[in-house]
């Protein structure tokens, strides 16, 4: 049975994703700096028709996400070359630590950098503004924003584009969003089925999607509330569901060792 040390080496782990990020660090950080200067212009060009005008600094925040997205989805492109394939598969690493090292840099790592660059920006935003017009004027911020739900869904939609990244061989991100489409599709078709199974007096018949609306928000108030009660056990099973997607993948990475 192999030990833990021949499949994670702390020197050996730590080495690949310092290789991996001066690998495409470059490409984060233009890409970063385009969306910067692209809001920039956005944002003083309001600034210069309406002057008492703000964006939403949480614009950056999304912005800097979907790059993310866009940028786990080519975390795994070797493996489906047939030049590059062999060279990065036969590097000295295990598997393990090949599938975390890009796991760690497209998610958690990514996800600290949009945080720390959103933040930058909020405070360097006041001072361009400065210089330019004269006055301090700061983005808004929405109290209500749900900032740790955003990061949470990150993580989440991170785990199945990072899966698809390795599963498909080719266009991964538009068939990993078809295949979310059709899981949700296929959820909906599910509670629906439910719905009519077991409150069927809510419909006007059998065969009918017709429901009576003051009687449903009812219930779903009433759902919500159980949910709200036991959040824990909810949080405890999206937790899980991501373990499993994020296992998958690592599966998936198996499949193609050499």
């Amino acid at each position: 049975m192999k030990g833990l040390h021949q499949y994670i080496s702390p020197r050996r782990f730590l080495g690949l994703i310092q290789a991996d990020i001066s690998q495409r660090c470059k490409t984060v950080i233009i890409a970063t700096g385009a969306i910067i200067a692209v809001l920039l212009i956005v944002h003083f060009s309001f600034a210069l028709m309406a002057p008492g005008a703000t964006i939403s600094n949480v614009i950056i925040l999304l912005s800097l996400i979907v790059v993310g997205l866009l940028f786990t989805n080519t975390m795994f492109t070797e493996i489906h070359h047939p030049l590059r394939c062999y060279q990065y598969l036969t590097l000295p690493c295990s598997n393990v630590e090949k599938y975390f090292s890009r796991y760690l840099i497209s998610g958690p790592f990514f996800l600290i950098y949009a945080v720390f660059s959103n933040w930058a920006f909020q405070v360097a935003e006041p001072f361009f503004r400065f210089i330019f017009f004269g006055y301090f004027a700061g983005f808004e911020t929405p109290r209500d924003f749900p900032f740790y739900e955003l990061l949470g869904l990150y993580m989440m939609v991170h785990a199945c584009v990072l899966f698809g990244a390795v599963f498909f061989r080719s266009y991964s991100l538009p068939k990993m969003v078809l295949a979310i489409c059709l899981l949700l599709f296929s959820l909906i078709c599910t509670m629906t089925l439910s719905l009519k199974i077991f409150y069927s007096n809510y419909f006007d018949s059998a065969f009918s999607l017709n429901i009576d609306v003051e009687r449903m928000v009812r219930l779903l108030e009433h759902l919500l509330s159980e949910i709200d009660t036991y959040s824990y056990i909810v949080f405890s099973g999206l937790i899980c569901v991501y373990l499993y997607v994020v296992y998958l993948g690592y599966i998936a990475f198996k499949d193609h060792e050499i």
